[in-house]
């Protein structure tokens, strides 16, 4: 195909068969994902920037797309380009594919785009086949002819090139503003709304289609917090609306009861270890802001989640001036307690010098970072608050007892510490609108509670937990 430059148009299904001559005007060139279709357009100069097939997006579809399918490119060129996958493989492994397009027609016949992303597709069945382990980030992609990779081209809404590249995400997060507002302007004229003090909307539509030239425009309206107002704004995703909606709500929920923060602001201040806490730890004024939002979280989450509609924001609203102000009081008191906790554990650590203790400290020290810095009290909800209370514990007792047996403390932080690199680097791999699922969050806990069985094991924990445990869950969070 790449032979010749005059075929300029043509379908991905009939890329597949060189049998028939086609007829340019005959089938026009298109790339579909969900309901967005997009234009194609081919070009043959080698060496530069175009070559290769370019995918035209309007700016207010860039957001929505993903990029699923993407990295195949078109079914004509796929032999070209699973064959130059091979090619990009690390070297000793690269000498166990000869001939590679033998090979890759080996790979060709076993792989399809719904197996997932195509580097990964390919490195296993290179691993499959040599019983070496090779991964996507081992392949070199200077290997791979930059016209085998699909090249994006950014328009505006009259049809300029605002920013053209071959990596979609690169692209998304330069130009995520841009995005933002010319979806808004095509798909939801008159909606956005900017400065309000409660719910004044009428009903909330979670989404707007509007006609933008030849596409159809799909946006996602959220009440979004404006720090002392809320507004409404037109976001890309769904996974932007769910983010907005839950910060608006949250807001929308502060604003109908001024007076709660004056009242936890109140209790927060009659404890004088706040007044003077170490860097890293909240005072009161984080303090009051986070026991707030997780109150109102809570009160939201009561109440079935954000509302769509007038009547729900109005039974909301009631909910909310019913039971914010006793709620975010009674929370600000535990968070209190466990700032305290969490200072004395600090003192604690910072007066133990020995060397032979030094790693216990250290891994203490980053633990409780992430235990009670700025924003615990939302990040971990209410109802974990009680469970903090009984790590902060577990760590005072493994201060008590570390220098009987340091030895042992350091072999058992070492099983924890590889536990907690495996759930980060796991956690980043998934999508972001699945992170905070709470099959993912739950093993989190379950590494602080592992925690809890080796160096506090006389607290007890809810349930069983072993090492092996935790591995099991880890490994059921893993995309089969």
């Amino acid at each position: 195909r790449r032979s010749d430059p005059d075929l300029l148009t043509f379908t991905l299904a009939d890329l597949l068969d060189d049998s028939e001559p086609i007829d340019p005007a005959a089938y026009p060139l298109t790339w579909t994902q969900g309901d967005i279709t997009l234009d194609l357009s081919y070009s043959f100069t080698p060496g530069s920037d175009e070559d290769g097939v370019t995918v035209h997006v309007p700016l207010a579809l860039l957001n929505r797309l993903t990029p699923d399918g993407f990295d195949w490119g078109i079914p004509g060129q796929l032999p070209e380009l699973v064959t130059a996958l091979l090619r990009a493989v690390p070297k000793q492994v690269r000498r166990q594919l000869v001939p590679v397009p033998e090979r890759a027609a080996e790979v060709l016949a076993a792989i399809t785009p719904a197996d997932g992303p195509i580097a990964e597709v390919v490195t296993r069945r290179v691993a499959a086949m040599t019983g070496e382990a090779v991964r996507p980030r081992d392949l070199d992609w200077a290997r791979v002819p930059p016209h085998l990779r699909m090249r994006f081209a950014v328009e505006d809404a009259r049809g300029r090139v605002v920013a053209a590249g071959r990596d979609l995400a690169a692209l998304q997060r330069a130009l995520a503003t841009r995005a933002r507002s010319a979806a808004a302007a095509a798909a939801a004229p008159g909606v956005e709304r900017t400065g309000m003090t409660g719910w004044d909307l009428g009903d909330l539509s979670r989404t707007v289609d509007v006609d933008a030239g030849r596409h159809r425009v799909r946006a996602y309206p959220a009440l979004v917090d404006e720090g002392a107002t809320v507004g409404v704004r037109v976001l890309a995703t769904p996974q932007d609306q769910a983010r907005a909606m839950a910060a608006g709500t949250r807001r929308l929920v502060l604003l109908a009861v001024p007076s709660a923060r004056r009242d936890v602001e109140k209790r927060l201040r009659t404890v004088p270890a706040l007044a003077a806490v170490p860097a890293g730890i909240p005072g009161v004024p984080e303090l009051t802001d986070d026991v707030l939002a997780a109150a109102a979280d809570r009160i939201v989450a009561a109440s079935g989640g954000p509302p769509w509609t007038a009547e729900g924001a109005a039974e909301l609203v009631a909910a909310a001036r019913q039971r914010l102000g006793r709620l975010s009081v009674s929370a600000a008191g535990l968070a209190a307690d466990l700032v305290v906790g969490a200072v004395a554990v600090e003192e604690r650590l910072v007066a133990t010098t020995a060397p032979v203790l030094q790693p216990a400290v250290e891994d203490m020290a980053a633990q409780l970072g992430r235990l009670v810095s700025p924003g615990f009290v939302t990040r971990i909800g209410l109802a974990r608050l009680p469970d903090l209370r009984r790590y902060l514990t577990a760590m005072g007792q493994r201060l008590d007892k570390v220098g009987r047996n340091p030895a042992r403390d350091h072999d058992q932080t070492l099983t924890v510490q590889a536990l907690e690199a495996e759930y980060a680097a796991l956690r980043r791999s998934l999508p972001p609108e699945r992170r905070d699922d709470p099959d993912v969050t739950a093993v989190r806990w379950m590494i602080e509670e592992l925690r809890v069985s080796y160096f506090a094991q006389s607290l007890g924990t809810p349930g069983p937990i072993s090492d092996t445990r935790v591995r099991k869950a880890l490994a059921a969070l893993r995309p089969r």
